[in-house]
């Protein structure tokens, strides 16, 4: 695809490319493979099979994978968001399957749980967030 063979030019070029270039390309081409991924998905139709969220998902996982792995943040937040697109549409297929609307109420007091207990963490743990987040801010865009 275009869009992978312009950011691995763009990867193995970088010294050459100021540092906002990059970044921008980086983005762009992220989201192009990205938005062919969920466009695939949404042509399909969502509810009617599985497979392409599964690829979103996977896809999104490898992106934030390798952001941390390169210490990009592009791919890291990007690979995050589309995670999430990914994570809504596997729940509308169950939703679809199942053709009851608990679903949504399972995702929704999963995820309240999940903010409860990251807010605990957060409490916790502040200055070793702190410290990630710092790091975090060093990282290539």
């Amino acid at each position: 695809p275009p869009a992978i063979s312009i950011l691995g030019a763009a990867q193995l070029n970088r010294d050459r490319l100021d540092a906002k270039q990059l970044s921008f390309i980086r983005y762009i081409t992220i989201v192009v493979i990205y938005l062919s991924s969920t466009s695939e998905m949404m042509i399909q139709g969502l509810g009617t099979t599985i497979w392409p969220p599964l690829v979103l998902a996977t896809l999104s996982i490898m992106g934030v994978l390798v952001g941390i792995g390169l210490r990009v943040r592009a791919f890291l937040y990007l690979g995050v968001a589309f995670l999430v697109i990914s994570i809504l549409s596997m729940i509308f297929h169950a939703h679809q399957a199942v053709g009851n609307i608990w679903p949504w109420f399972v995702f929704g007091v999963v995820t309240g749980i999940g903010f409860w207990v990251l807010i605990a963490l957060r409490d916790r743990y502040q200055d070793r967030l702190q410290e990630i987040v710092d790091n975090l801010r060093r990282w290539e865009e």
